[in-house]
């Protein structure tokens, strides 16, 4: 009896506190989950990373010193990214992802204007400036610049495989679309491939770099910067060339016209405003014998880089589409020089990687002056300077 009362009273309680559904009962709002805004150029970012890192690979595995060039590249892009507001997921999977290799180029467009690199134990009459009489032997004053009209053509070189350091040069006009704070990263890490594809006997693929060769830049006093620097290299190649002999002569008069041609490239950029090149400008020491020049050589080289990345700095967040062609090329055909005469290619070229995503950049000396060859350069002292 008493049990069914006690189930009498639950079954009462219970029909009382059913649940009511009513019309007119609010709608909870739906919240989307919010969904994170992609970096600038994210994709060709990933694509970089990967690419760099699969060079790592193949490098270790052929035991090739580049090894470890192509793993400062994919650790440094790596930190980069991530502080850029890539999550660390994305860039795992990036790495994980089989990678997509650009495709080959299906339009035609005339070559980037710089010119390729010569083998310097090549000499024909169209390669190689010539010099004037009695100039077998070496001489206080410096030779008289070349000027080249077309191209040096030793051999024609094979156009670069789709797959190596030339195929990120291949994905350059996705890349320029990136952050101002990876731009100069980017050119630096680029510049190197430019290089290497140079090392390896290749051409480097035009149709990737290609700028139009009278165009002036958007804002050609940019360009002016640039003709500065390369204008006292020029200068100084014709003092090492005037102290060299035989082989290392040849080198420097190679060098010299491809100098010359990055001069007329970059008058061209600045709509032909570029000073007037110097009669002498100062160098660092008394150059008087093969191996003082060699030393002239090797300065000249790893200043013109440092001066260049400099600059380069200086574009980001500026005209980064309509300059990178040009910088690339004038960074990497700089790096490229300056390895034929011992100046190491490294990862960043121009940059130091003592912090991954800082990369500051060494500020050259000022250049001074023209004064007389013997006369010692000035140089200025300071702090490096960050990256944009």
């Amino acid at each position: 009896m008493l049990l069914g009362g006690a189930l009498g009273l639950a079954a009462a309680v219970l029909t009382g506190c059913r649940v009511r559904w009513e019309d007119s009962a609010p709608e909870i709002p739906f919240i989307p989950i919010p969904t994170r805004e992609p970096i600038p150029a994210e994709d060709a970012l990933l694509w970089l990373l990967r690419d760099s890192h699969d060079l790592a690979t193949t490098a270790e595995a052929a035991d090739d010193p580049d090894h470890a060039v192509y793993a400062e590249q994919a650790a440094v892009l790596r930190t980069a990214l991530y502080r850029a507001g890539v999550p660390i997921e994305t860039i795992e999977e990036a790495l994980a992802a089989p990678i997509a290799r650009p495709p080959a180029p299906t339009v035609t467009a005339p070559p980037f204007t710089a010119v390729p690199l010569p083998d310097p134990t090549e000499s024909t009459e169209s390669t190689q400036p010539m010099l004037s009489d009695g100039a077998s032997e070496a001489t206080d004053a410096p030779v008289e610049a070349p000027e080249p009209t077309s191209p040096p053509e030793p051999s024609p070189p094979q156009v670069a495989p789709r797959d190596g350091p030339a195929a990120a040069l291949r994905r350059l006009r996705d890349l320029a679309g990136c952050g101002a704070g990876l731009f100069p990263i980017v050119v630096s890490l680029l510049a190197q491939r430019w290089a290497a594809v140079h090392e390896d006997g290749y051409e480097v693929p035009g149709v990737s770099v290609t700028s139009r060769a009278a165009a002036a830049w958007p804002s050609p006093e940019r360009a002016i910067a640039f003709a500065a620097l390369t204008d006292p290299a020029r200068y100084g190649f014709e003092v090492v060339a005037a102290q060299s002999r035989e082989e290392a002569r040849l080198r420097a008069t190679t060098t010299l016209a491809q100098i010359h041609a990055l001069l007329r490239t970059q008058d061209a950029r600045s709509a032909g405003t570029a000073d007037a090149p110097g009669i002498s400008y100062p160098l660092p020491f008394a150059v008087g014998s093969e191996e003082t020049a060699a030393a002239l050589a090797t300065e000249i080289l790893t200043d013109l880089v440092e001066g260049y990345a400099v600059l380069i700095g200086d574009l980001a967040g500026v005209e980064q589409h309509s300059t990178m062609p040009d910088v690339v090329a004038w960074l990497g055909t700089a790096a490229a020089l300056g390895a034929r005469w011992g100046v190491p290619l490294t990862a960043f070229p121009g940059l130091t990687t003592g912090t991954p995503t800082t990369l500051p950049m060494k500020t050259p000396a000022p250049t001074g002056a023209p004064t007389s060859p013997e006369a010692p350069r000035s140089t200025a002292s300071g702090e490096p300077t960050a990256s944009p």
